[in-house]
């Protein structure tokens, strides 16, 4: 059941120090290839040749490749402060992150939110029975979100889970 949650880097659900490097490498990595991506079809849809169908299809990868350029930047910069944050949270000896830690944990909020509220009025359907890739999008920026807030409440509330911690999120159709 384990690989059936969104992310196995939840904040409240530590990870060893190589396994949080591991994550960040590739959320870094897949960023790099899926704006790599979008930039491609963007120029391919430059072109005046291209049928309707084709068009329609290649906009609609353009468009998963936009947000899913988004989300690898976000979560990219979710696990850089996933990693500073337990550097200086030792919570038998709790010391108090400095610099713009909890600011730089808002400025992620707000812009997971603001991509969150971006998509949930989307009419297309989804493409799968599990409602995956596409409909899943605003459930992963809103992750992004609750992950970097609860950064932000340990450091206030000195402990690494906090109180309100919600429930793993266990994918039955996996």
């Amino acid at each position: 059941n384990y690989t059936k949650v969104n992310f196995p880097m939840l904040w409240d659900t530590p990870v060893p120090r190589a396994q949080q490097l591991t994550f960040r490498e590739r959320f870094s990595e897949c960023g790099m290839v899926t704006l790599a991506a979008k930039e491609i079809l963007e120029e391919i849809l430059e072109a005046d040749d291209l049928s309707a169908d084709t068009r329609a299809h290649l906009e609609f990868l353009l468009d998963c490749a936009t947000m899913g350029t988004k989300l690898c930047n976000q979560l990219t910069r979710y696990m850089d402060l996933y990693i500073e944050a337990e550097s200086y949270l030792d919570f038998k000896n709790f010391k108090a992150p400095g610099g713009d830690l909890i600011t730089r944990c808002e400025a992620l909020i707000k812009d997971a939110r603001r991509e969150a509220d971006l998509v949930k009025d989307d009419t297309r359907q989804p493409f799968d029975s599990g409602e995956g890739a596409l409909l899943r999008r605003r459930e992963m920026f809103e992750f992004v979100a609750y992950c970097a807030g609860q950064i932000i409440k340990s450091i206030k509330t000195k402990k690494r889970v906090p109180e309100d911690r919600r429930p793993l999120n266990v994918r039955s159709w996996w």
